[in-house]
């Protein structure tokens, strides 16, 4: 268990935006840093996960039980005879199985969250990679040149470098 805290502390560390953002002047430490921001998260989905199951098999067993109090005294539920949309609706109306079900669905949704910050650290190591190769390529952001010169020099000779680049690969 002593890891799991570590992992929370680590996530409490930085917010999810900072976790996500892309410093383009520090791709190095971005990857330096991804596989942290990436084993944290995954770690929260396998936390949130195992929550959710426990919370979903907790409320199976309220049902259970709930079902089994509506079938063994029908009459303190309000029931006539045992019908199976009779004992469903009494089990419903019960408020441990509300509270239980609330319960479950908080657990799965913040399970949902933490599957969604992977998706989206799954995107920035794309992000991440796409940004390397571009500067890797010198295609980047300089000002322009009033009258266009350095501007055609650069988108030449950075044409130039890519076409070697194709022609090295076939």
């Amino acid at each position: 268990m002593p890891k799991r805290t570590v992992v929370r502390d680590y996530l409490a560390e930085r917010s999810f935006g900072e976790q996500v953002r892309i410093d383009m002047d520090r791709l190095d430490e971005e990857c330096l840093q991804f596989p942290d921001d990436f084993f944290a998260a995954s770690e929260a989905v396998t936390d949130a996960e195992e929550r959710y199951m426990i919370r979903k098999a907790r409320e199976d067993e309220i049902r259970t039980r709930m079902d089994m109090k509506v079938r063994n005294s029908p009459e303190l539920y309000g029931l006539e005879k045992v019908t199976e949309p009779g004992v469903k609706a009494a089990i419903q109306a019960s408020d441990k199985v509300k509270e239980a079900g609330e319960r479950t669905m908080k657990s799965e949704l913040e399970w949902k969250r933490a599957k969604n910050k992977v998706s989206a650290l799954i995107e920035k190591r794309r992000m991440i990679e796409a940004s390397i190769e571009l500067v890797a390529l010198n295609w980047f952001a300089t000002p322009r040149d009033k009258r266009g010169g350095a501007d055609k020099i650069r988108r030449n000779s950075t044409d130039d470098r890519v076409a070697k680049k194709l022609r090295r690969k076939e």
